[in-house]
């Protein structure tokens, strides 16, 4: 059995793979990688707009959100769980060659009060 820690990376790899089918940021003007974890802790949250994310994401994936709220659903994850997500997901994106990730990552975080 998935724990809910597990889900939250199954269901980020699941985005993920959406946004890669459809050719990242040639479907999605303005596209990074850190939108992929910001989509899913904003689908948790019941929050379909962001002014942060490209308003594109929002307006031609509602399948993929209810999708992605239906496998989060199905192993809850706890706030430790989303911490650790967190933590684990802005050392990745400390990793990319555009500083802008992590920076735009941590706006998003402090703006959802995650940080």
């Amino acid at each position: 059995m998935t724990n809910s820690l597990d889900n939250l990376f199954i269901c980020a790899d699941y985005v993920q793979d959406h946004f890669r089918r459809l050719g990242g940021s040639n479907q999605y003007s303005g596209f990074m990688n850190w939108h992929i974890p910001a989509f899913l802790l904003s689908i948790y949250q019941n929050k379909t707009e962001s002014e942060i994310l490209p308003s594109a994401i929002w307006g031609n994936t509602k399948d993929l959100q209810d999708a992605t709220k239906s496998r989060l659903l199905s192993t809850p994850p706890t706030k430790a769980d989303i911490a650790e997500f967190i933590d684990k997901t802005t050392k990745q994106t400390l990793k990319f060659k555009d500083k802008r990730e992590n920076l735009e990552w941590i706006e998003f975080c402090k703006s959802n009060v995650y940080l």
